[in-house]
């Protein structure tokens, strides 16, 4: 049986003994992750909650949405080589079953 709990503003489907099934659930703060921040050379991606065969869509822009880099990542870690990019600030698009999220990356 699947019993639907309410959690800040989103229903997340649970089982019957509370537990969720993987869905995006903000309060266990599954969410993509970036680091580190600055960053001088490569760039590490977290995705928790994904399972390693899930894929996820990373792309990284400018300020202007210019597209730097766009790749996929299979499971829960990536990353992106950044050393070559002039410092400043950029945008780090993250797209799966679980979450849509935009994370603020400067680059040293």
């Amino acid at each position: 049986m699947l019993i639907i709990e309410s959690g800040v503003g989103l229903f997340v489907p649970s089982t019957d003994d509370g537990k969720t099934d993987g869905c995006f659930d903000p309060v266990l703060n599954n969410s993509a992750r970036a680091y580190p921040v600055p960053v001088k050379e490569i760039l590490q991606i977290e995705l928790p909650g994904l399972k390693s065969w899930e894929t996820s869509d990373v792309q990284l822009t400018d300020m202007f949405g210019k597209t730097i880099e766009r790749k996929v990542i299979t499971g829960v870690h990536g990353s992106i080589q950044v050393q070559s990019l002039a410092s400043g600030v950029y945008i780090l698009s993250v797209s799966n079953l679980l979450y849509r999220q935009n994370i603020k990356i400067i680059k040293e």
